[in-house]
């Protein structure tokens, strides 16, 4: 059985700005100025995430690869400022991973 499988890694910063995250905040609090694409802002990318990344990776048997590309992934939605969404679409930070599971049918424990 195949799956894809997305993990939500919780910081206090967002993972592209310094702004702080915090789902009690009021809305349109925690921002910084590259969040309203503010122009000549770039991204500054949260290194402690991307290491929490590869160690989810890790736990997860994942092949961790020795480069990993964020890229642009243009849309147009009224609430997304820049127009753009950064992704990892081709090269991501951890892949192929799997992970054993015990389902305990008839007194007898199977690994899927």
């Amino acid at each position: 059985m195949r799956a894809s499988v997305h993990i939500c890694i919780i910081f206090r910063t967002k993972l592209f700005s310094g702004a702080t995250f915090d789902d009690d905040a009021r809305t349109n609090t925690s921002v910084a100025l590259f969040d309203i694409a503010i122009p000549g802002t770039l991204p500054v990318l949260n290194k402690a995430a991307v290491m929490k990344g590869i160690t989810a990776g890790l736990l997860l048997n994942c092949t961790i690869p020795e480069r990993c590309q964020f890229v642009r992934k243009h849309y147009f939605y009224a609430d997304m400022p820049a127009g753009y969404q950064i992704t990892q679409q081709n090269h991501p930070i951890a892949y192929s991973g799997f992970f054993e599971y015990y389902v305990h049918c008839n007194d007898e424990a199977s690994v899927l």
